[in-house]
């Protein structure tokens, strides 16, 4: 006897390392008649979802899809009745409404599941890495966070990825069509996308020069989709799946991927068949010790009365029902995962399909496992409390519980409890519902809400509970806050020089390094722009805000590297302490500005504790913004002109264009109070635009009236030099009042020159080549660059006034300009000495050769009217002087 169980154990081991072969495959009485009763079954193809289902050359159904689909039907008999391919949102529409039968190519969701059943998956295909083949990077994807990797928009692989590699750069694409054609051009590193798309693009695209570097650890399972209520059709497919022979089905495959799967995909028969056979014989040696125990009960068996062979009957029937009850109950009604537990051994009695789609194991990994040996729960720090709560009979609240898929990706679900009774036993029902995108969704509202997009910083929502709370923190305490208000100097020039996207980046460093500067309990706050607020809590005293504000101060002063650029900033700090400064929030970020603009005005790069004087320089300095806004309006405006005598001839060689404020509330406000306001309000593009418009509709009329043809200089700020528009402007204004290019000359200080001679596309250069002359304008007080002066397209340079005022009493003010006017000779450039108001000073420049001369001892700033009265004299007295 053991000699025969020996060799059945070796023949069962022999047949189990054959190749696995095809179940045989027969239709029974019960499923022909189903088939006869529904010769019309309506197959829905989809028209372009190559290589898997799409319409071919001559209007066919084709694809992996379908080619798998043809084997299963010709088992069963079926030619379905094939619709006009559509796409897939309007073949699940029409599935829907019960107007399809069979689709093909679908991966079964939560909400398919409503009124579609899934067959087994006839086709797994891995998602694969794709590379040029000059490739020489990484190619494990946690290795490849500054890799650009392509991958489909939306697609089920660019979840799994965002959820599973956050650090990715992922480039999202319309398609995997346009993946490919980016990845072999060199626009991305990298793309993800199932294999058998991969494969086929490649060839009906002609690509060559791309790779596979592996697979990624994702697969796409592909299941035939059957109508809700036809079960037996769904049953009939998948026996017919199974009976598929392995080389039938891996012919398919290669036919669309072009190469065959791994080994472990053919022959995992084969590895259930060993697995089962080495459980046979681990049966097999219990078996042969218990052989003649169970001869000798053999007799007692086969006398067993008909009464208990009709009762085990009809308990067996009884259970059926229960299971196929609890199976109708759990796979056809539920979209969430549905666990089944015994309320008494803890163990899984069964699970339903959405599980499997949840978190990624198959049924067989939960029935019989005790509920905290599952694999969601394992290593989950929701474990404990999913058990406990299974202790506690009843309906129970739901709550939040985090479980892990098999990929490792942690989500939430919602976990909701019922009780029940199964004859005698009690039965718990768990439904898991997921909620991480809510979750996620829920928080990413509430960062954004309490934080700035840019730099992370909280920001002014989060800025309100956080000195609130310092504040209430203070009065219990008996101490104090400081509430520091921190602008960047002169930010809109590093906008205006490198763009705001360069500027963006140094916004961003610039709030690392507040954020580095003040303590653990402290907090920055960015309002929006280049404003920040910091609160300081616990104040010992103000000295210790001084060493703070000075440590900001010092950490924005360091060199900024950014984009390849160097840059360097300033900022300036204003102080309100509570409770001394204000009472309320808004009263002490209010005051906290008011000293930070008072530090502006004072020379910026400095912080200031606020005082209520300050409030009333503020108020007068808004006052004047308000009425500089509506200047122009208000026809307030108005342009004087200076002349310029050349010193050889005496002759008029230019006129400076000077612009004037006569306020009727204010009075005449002197440039030096409006410029700077104009220039910080924004407001210097429009007055500048104005100026430049008004001096030359001046400039024709006097060449038409008075014949009058030498240039008028207007000056030009930063802003607009830097504007990209700036020559066109400049050209276009001279041809609407019909002018030449000579009637006008830019007046620019050195700084401005030098901060964009090096730009792409230089606005001066264009003026130039057209014909605009341009001046440095104060000369001599700047940093200009000899290097850069010989080739600035100027050709004129203005004294600086401060030199020509001492002269005649101050020798190194004499040496300065002699050696500019020498320097410009040399350079050949015209000067210009600005400020000229006696007699010595005409003499000494006149004896140094300079050229040009400007200021109130040839003539006062004139309006209009009066310099055409002045110009009249002047040419009197010329033509009588020669």
């Amino acid at each position: 006897m053991t000699l025969r169980i020996s060799i059945f154990f070796l023949l069962c081991l022999l047949a189990a390392a054959r190749p696995a072969v095809a179940e045989e495959f027969a239709l029974s009485a019960d499923e022909r008649a189903w088939l006869a009763a529904h010769p019309d079954i309506r197959l829905a193809p989809e028209a372009n979802y190559a290589p898997f289902s799409f319409v071919g050359a001559e209007g066919r159904f084709e694809g992996m899809s379908a080619d798998y689909l043809k084997l299963v039907l010709a088992r069963i008999g079926v030619e379905p009745k094939i619709l006009p391919p559509a796409a897939l949102a309007d073949i699940l529409k029409k599935a829907q409404a019960g107007q399809v039968d069979l689709v093909t190519s679908l991966k079964p969701t939560p909400d398919r599941l409503a009124y579609l059943q899934f067959t087994a998956p006839y086709v797994e295909v891995p998602a694969v890495l794709l590379v040029r083949r000059e490739y020489r990077g990484p190619t494990e994807l946690r290795a490849m966070g500054s890799t650009r990797v392509a991958v489909g928009k939306g697609f089920a692989v660019h979840e799994y990825l965002l959820a599973t590699y956050p650090a990715l750069d992922l480039q999202p694409q319309a398609d995997d069509r346009s993946s490919l054609r980016k990845l072999a051009i060199g626009e991305i590193d990298a793309a993800v996308m199932d294999l058998a798309s991969a494969s086929y693009l490649l060839r009906q695209d002609g690509i060559s020069n791309l790779k596979i570097a592996g697979e990624i650890g994702f697969s796409y399972p592909l299941s035939f989709a059957v109508r809700k209520d036809w079960p037996q059709l769904r049953l009939l497919l998948d026996r017919a799946l199974a009976a598929l022979p392995p080389a039938e089905k891996q012919a398919v495959f290669t036919k669309w991927v072009g190469f065959e799967r791994p080994w472990y995909y053919t022959n995992r028969n084969t590895l259930y068949a060993i697995a089962g056979v080495l459980a046979v014989l681990a049966a097999g040696a219990l078996a042969t010790l218990g052989w003649n125990h169970m001869l000798r009960r053999q007799v007692a068996r086969q006398s067993a009365s008909l009464k208990e062979e009709f009762e085990r009957n009809r308990q067996a029937d009884e259970q059926r029902r229960r299971s196929e009850i609890r199976y109708l109950k759990l796979f056809e009604s539920a979209r969430d995962g549905v666990l089944i537990v015994d309320g008494s051994s803890a163990q899984v009695i069964e699970a339903n399909s959405a599980m499997e789609l949840l978190f990624g194991y198959l049924r067989a990994d939960y029935l019989g496992t005790l509920l905290a040996d599952i694999p969601p729960l394992v290593a989950s720090e929701s474990r404990a409390r999913v058990v406990e709560r299974l202790s506690a009979p009843g309906a129970l609240p739901e709550m939040d519980v985090d479980l892990r898929t098999s990929t490792g990706v942690r989500i939430t679900c919602e976990l909701s409890q019922n009780d029940y009774r199964d004859g005698e036993r009690r039965v718990v029902q768990l439904t898991l519902r997921d909620i991480t995108a809510r979750r996620r969704a829920e928080a990413e509202v509430l960062r954004l809400a309490q934080h700035d997009p840019l730099t992370n910083l909280p920001n002014r929502a989060l800025l309100h509970d956080r000195l609130t709370q310092a504040m209430h923190r203070a009065d219990r305490r008996g101490a104090q806050v400081a509430v520091l208000f921190l602008d960047i100097d002169r930010f809109k020039r590093v906008n205006d020089s490198v763009g705001h996207t360069l500027g963006d980046e140094l916004l961003k460093e610039a709030a690392n390094r507040l954020r580095q500067s003040v303590r653990k309990g402290d907090t920055v706050c960015r309002l929006g722009g280049d404003e920040f607020i910091i609160v300081l809590t616990d104040t010992e005293s103000q000295e210790a805000v001084v060493r703070i504000a000075a440590k900001l101060q010092n950490a924005l002063e360091q060199r900024f590297d950014v984009g390849g650029r160097e840059m360097h900033v300033t900022a300036s700090i204003g102080i309100a302490m509570y409770p001394h400064d204000g009472g309320d929030i808004d009263t002490l970020v209010r005051n906290a500005d008011t000293a930070m603009y008072h530090g502006k005005e004072s020379g910026r790069a400095s912080y200031n504790f606020f005082t209520q004087e300050m409030n009333v320089r503020v108020a007068e300095r808004v006052a004047l913004e308000h009425a500089l806004r509506n200047a122009l309006a208000n026809r307030e405006l108005e342009l004087h002109y200076q002349p310029q005598i050349n010193l050889a001839s005496g002759r008029l060689t230019g006129v400076e264009a000077l612009l004037r404020w006569n306020n009727p509330a204010l009075g005449a406000v002197p440039p030096v109070r409006f410029i700077p306001i104009a220039e910080d309000a924004g407001l210097i593009g429009r007055i500048g635009a104005w100026v430049l418009d008004e001096a030359m509709r001046q400039a024709r009329v006097w060449r038409e009236t008075s014949g009058l043809k030498v240039p008028i200089a207007v000056n030009v700020s930063a802003h607009q030099v830097q504007n990209a528009g700036f020559a066109a402007h400049v050209l276009d204004t001279l041809k609407a009042h019909s002018l030449p290019p000579d009637a006008l000359e830019l007046e620019l200080t050195e700084s401005t020159v030098l901060r964009v001679v090096d730009q792409p596309g230089n606005a001066l250069v264009q003026l130039h080549e057209a014909g605009v002359n341009a001046a440095i304008d104060d000369f001599g007080t700047g940093y200009s660059s000899l290097f850069y002066l010989k080739h600035l397209p100027v050709h004129k340079l203005k004294i600086d006034r401060a030199f020509v005022a001492e002269v005649e009493a101050n020798s190194d003010d004499a040496a300065i300009v002699e050696a500019i006017i020498h320097m410009a000779i040399s350079l050949g450039l015209e000067t210009v000495a600005e400020g000229v108001e006696s007699d010595l000073q005409l003499e000494f420049l006149k004896s140094r050769s300079c050229g040009n001369v400007q200021g109130f001892l040839q003539s006062r700033p004139l309006s209009a009217e009066a310099f055409e009265s002045w110009l009249q004299m002047h040419e009197a007295h010329a033509e009588a002087g020669a």
